[in-house]
């Protein structure tokens, strides 16, 4: 589970950070796709407790709250396809790293913030590791599937 939240940290040049209660794979997964763009920073981590929570440079909204906000059941054909080829370029320095997101929806695309600049592709607690760095072998199952008798 995580949310995003903004708070002011620092004594001088005070920035904006997002503080998002996550877990140790997601700070990993972080880690991984540091300094790729599309990508959230994550400035630092710590634990307290059972909880973890990390440190992220903040964005701006979710599609799914744009689209909310503006009241709009629907986004044109231009947008869709130049939302398509942002997401394609993040899904692929994703897989560069040996990831697969396993959660795309709106609500995992935000704005870049502050400029509404190119998307960021967020909720990074779902990736898994498909691919083993030593052999780069993929190691991807294939979906068992229930056979109704």
């Amino acid at each position: 589970m995580s949310s995003q939240g903004r708070t002011k940290t620092g004594h001088e040049g005070l920035e904006d950070v997002a503080i998002q209660l996550g877990s140790e794979h997601e700070y990993n997964v972080y880690r991984a796709l540091h300094g790729l763009p599309g990508f959230q920073l994550c400035l630092g981590h710590c634990n307290q407790g059972e909880n973890h929570y990390l440190v992220l440079q903040p964005t701006g909204p979710t599609i799914e709250s744009l689209l909310e906000y503006f009241s709009m059941s629907s986004l044109s054909v231009k947008t869709v396809l130049m939302l398509i080829d942002q997401l394609i370029v993040r899904l692929e320095a994703l897989h560069s790293r040996g990831f697969v997101h396993g959660g795309i929806r709106p609500n995992n695309l935000a704005v870049s913030f502050p400029d509404g600049g190119p998307i960021n592709l967020i909720g990074l607690g779902c990736p898994k590791r498909y691919r083993d760095d030593n052999q780069g072998i993929g190691r991807c199952r294939t979906p068992r599937t229930k056979l109704s008798t």
